[in-house]
C-alpha cells in the first residue's frame, strides 16, 4: 500500500465525514479544516494548528423566519406610525415646515426623516438585517406611508387616542368611511 499523508487525526475526521456524507448527513459544522494538523512548518520545526475556515452566515430555519418576517412587517409600520403620531403631537406648530423641496413640504420631509432613523434604530436593534428581513421591513414601512387613512378607517377608536378626534374625523370624511368611535 502507498504511503499516506496527513496525521491519523486528520485521517480519522476524514473518515467520520466520508460516512456522514455516505449515510445522507450534511456538515453539520460547518468548517473545513485545512491544511495539515500539527505537522511541523519550514526549516525551525515550529508547529501550527489547523486553520479553521467558516462558511458564510447562520443557518435560518423556516420557523424562525416564520415568526420574524410578521414582526419585520410591524417594525416598518410602527417606525412611521411613531414617526407620524410624533409630528402631530410635538410639531403641531408647523410653520417653520413651510418651506418646500423639490415639491415635497418640509413637514412630510421631517416625517420621512424621523421614520427613516426610527427604522434603522429598530433594524439594527432587533437584527432585522440581509435577506426576507430587510424586504418585509421595507413593506411594512411602505405599507403604513402609503395605506395609514385606511388603518384609521378600520379602527377609529385606536387612532383618537393617538391623534385627535377631529383628525380621524377628517380622515374618515376624506374617505367617506361611515365607521364610528
Amino acid at each position: 500500500m502507498a504511503m499516506m499523508t496527513g496525521t491519523k487525526v486528520q485521517q480519522d475526521a476524514f473518515t467520520k465525514r466520508l460516512g456522514r456524507i455516505a449515510s445522507g448527513g450534511e456538515n453539520t459544522t460547518r468548517q473545513l479544516h485545512v491544511g495539515p494538523a500539527h505537522e511541523a512548518v519550514g526549516k525551525n520545526g515550529k508547529s501550527r494548528a489547523i486553520v479553521m475556515k467558516q462558511s458564510g452566515g447562520r443557518r435560518r430555519s423556516f420557523l424562525g423566519e416564520a415568526f420574524i418576517l410578521p414582526v419585520a412587517l410591524a417594525v416598518g409600520a410602527v417606525s412611521v406610525l411613531a414617526a407620524r403620531v410624533i409630528s402631530y403631537r410635538f410639531l403641531a406648530d408647523q410653520s417653520y415646515y413651510s418651506a418646500e423641496i423639490y415639491g415635497i413640504s418640509g413637514a412630510a420631509l421631517g416625517v420621512i426623516g424621523i421614520a427613516v432613523v426610527l427604522c434603522a434604530l429598530l433594524r439594527v436593534t432587533l437584527k432585522l438585517t440581509g435577506g426576507s428581513r430587510g424586504k418585509a421591513v421595507v413593506v411594512g414601512f411602505l405599507a403604513m406611508a402609503f395605506l395609514e387613512d385606511l388603518v384609521i378607517a378600520r379602527a377609529p377608536e385606536l387612532f383618537v387616542s393617538l391623534y385627535s378626534e377631529a383628525y380621524v374625523a377628517e380622515v374618515l370624511a376624506k374617505l367617506g368611511s361611515t365607521a364610528t368611535f
